[in-house]
């Protein structure tokens, strides 16, 4: 990677972190962190700056940032980052100040994925490295489709290991001594049993579970070539009907047979993460 890359990758993730403290601050009084960072000409703060003024309610002075980012003399340089601060600007415009972290299964891939990318900013108690590596991934899932998925995988590793490191260090333990191998516990059954011990129910196991799998498909192909997880199709991103076998240690068959796209399933592995972070903060 170029270092003027890496620079802005830097740059990004500064921003992608200052939108979190703008957001959690008390009274909307936190938007002067933007004011108060170094790089004041990098467009892509006013990107940043316009998700955060819509995270807190504040529609025209949103609608005035995504209109500065997406102007193609002053705003963003990259074209594809101009449509994106463009899908905001129409989004608000029509629909205003987006309230939701549901997903419209039968909305099309661009649709999906940029409401992902918003809901990934909204989620603000998440651990600041989850929170950038999702919003990173989920910008990149059409370009570099194998990347963002096994980041997806890596998110929710973390995430579980953040939110339940005690249980988790406990039940590998177990699992080496009734192995009697010094080999840690896989994810497939640690997943089980967070479950059984009832520390997870049924529908974060299932958001769970698809993304662990598909970040082994996308990590493991079984096929090499031009196939997935090389090339993709707006078809592709959503799960096979015949996605895995059930295995004898999975507690339940699924019961949603409608093809859902990856993006659903990390859409709710982030909200779950999220409130888990949020309850935790609370003290509840």
């Amino acid at each position: 990677m170029s270092e003027e890359k890496m620079e802005w990758r830097k740059i990004w993730k500064e921003l992608i972190d200052t939108s979190k403290k703008a957001v959690l601050a008390p009274n909307k009084s936190g938007l002067v962190y933007f004011d108060a960072l170094p790089f004041q000409d990098d467009k892509m703060l006013l990107f940043e700056k316009a998700i955060s003024y819509e995270l807190l309610g504040m529609k025209n002075e949103a609608i005035e940032f995504y209109t500065k980012a997406a102007d193609i003399k002053e705003g963003l340089p990259v074209e594809h980052w101009r449509k994106r601060a463009n899908y905001f600007l129409t989004r608000i415009k029509t629909q205003g100040i987006w309230q939701t972290h549901e997903i419209n299964l039968s909305s099309d891939l661009y649709t999906i994925q940029w409401n992902v990318f918003f809901n990934a900013h909204s989620f603000v108690f998440l651990d600041d490295y989850i929170r950038y590596l999702a919003i990173s991934s989920i910008s990149r899932i059409c370009t570099e489709p194998a990347m963002a998925v096994i980041i997806f995988r890596t998110c929710l590793e973390v995430g579980l290991w953040i939110h339940y490191e005690e249980v988790v260090k406990k039940l590998d333990e177990t699992h080496k001594n009734n192995t009697k191998k010094n080999k840690t516990i896989s994810l497939d059954k640690l997943l089980v049993k967070l479950y059984k011990n009832g520390k997870i129910n049924k529908n974060q196991y299932c958001a769970y579970d698809k993304i662990r799998y598909f970040g082994n498909e996308a990590a493991h192909p079984k096929i090499m070539g031009d196939c997935r997880p090389f090339k993709y199709k707006d078809e592709d991103f959503r799960e096979n009907s015949t996605c895995e076998e059930v295995r004898d240690w999975r507690p339940f068959k699924y019961e949603d047979e409608d093809k859902k796209y990856i993006l659903f399933y990390f859409n709710q592995v982030l909200f779950y993460l999220n409130d888990l972070a949020s309850k935790k903060e609370k003290g509840e």
